[in-house]
This record gives structure tokens, sequence and C-alpha cells, in this order.
């Protein structure tokens, strides 16, 4: 059986495979977006990490924006790479605080994936990711 080019992309994003549980919560949030995609045209990823969501969700829907944030600096600088690397013009990264944060614009397509248990003020950084949902868009959360 041969894996499919998405498939062998995957595995790539995440570290040739030595990601297995950041493959997995992907696999896990493109089952739910799967099902919405035709209403999404804006995504934000917040607490993006090294940015794989957002660099596979930019390069497979080239009409999407994606936009992730994280706090970490070296993390950014590893989605900027990607972006580079695969010369997407629809992804966009930005250092910022979930709890100060809540002017990004706004999005059709929320994840927070693995990021609300490492913020002390998680509800604050919850409201905030709130104000920047589209009124009857979807919020894929995982922790």
């Amino acid at each position: 059986m041969h894996a499919s080019s998405d498939e062998k992309f995957l595995y790539e994003l995440f570290s040739n495979g030595t990601d297995i549980p950041g493959y997995c919560r992907l696999k896990r949030c493109l089952v739910d977006f799967e099902q919405i995609s035709a209403q999404v045209h804006a995504v934000l990823d917040a607490g993006c990490g090294g940015g794989s969501k957002s660099v596979y969700l930019a390069r497979n829907h080239p009409a999407l924006k994606c936009h992730g944030t994280d706090i970490d600096e070296n993390s950014l600088r590893n989605a900027e790479m990607m972006k580079a690397r695969y010369r997407l013009e629809n992804a966009s990264f930005s250092q910022r605080d979930l709890v100060r944060c809540n002017d990004l614009g706004i999005f059709d397509f929320v994840i927070i994936s693995d990021v609300l248990e490492h913020i002390d003020d998680d509800a604050q950084a919850a409201r905030n990711i709130d104000t920047m949902l589209s009124p009857g868009g979807y919020l894929h959360l995982n922790v």
C-alpha cells in the first residue's frame, strides 16, 4: 500500500514521524475541519507552536487565510521557515500572548490544541479567543 501525497506531507510536517502525538492531533482537527470546510474562509491557530496545522491547511486549501499565533519565538521561527519552504502566501504568523490578545480579526474556524492547559489565566484567553470567533463560527478545542 502506498501513502498518498497528503499523508507524506503530514509525515514530513511532524518531524518525519517522530511527533506521533502531534500528527494524531492534526488528524483529529482535520476531521472537524473537513466537515465544514466549505464554510471556512479564515482560520486562527491559537498557540500554533511550529505551525504545522496552519501550514497544512494553507497548503491544501489555497483559498483559506490561515493565521497562527504563539508566544514562543523559536516556534514561530520554525513556522516561518515552513511557510517559506512551501511558498505559502495565505499563511501568516505572529507572536502573541492569548491572555492579552483579542485584536487579530474575525475567524470562521479557530484551533486551540494543547494550549489552554499551559496558560495560567486560561479563562481570559478563552474569552479573548471567543471575541475573534465569527458568529456561527467553529472551534476545534483539544486539551
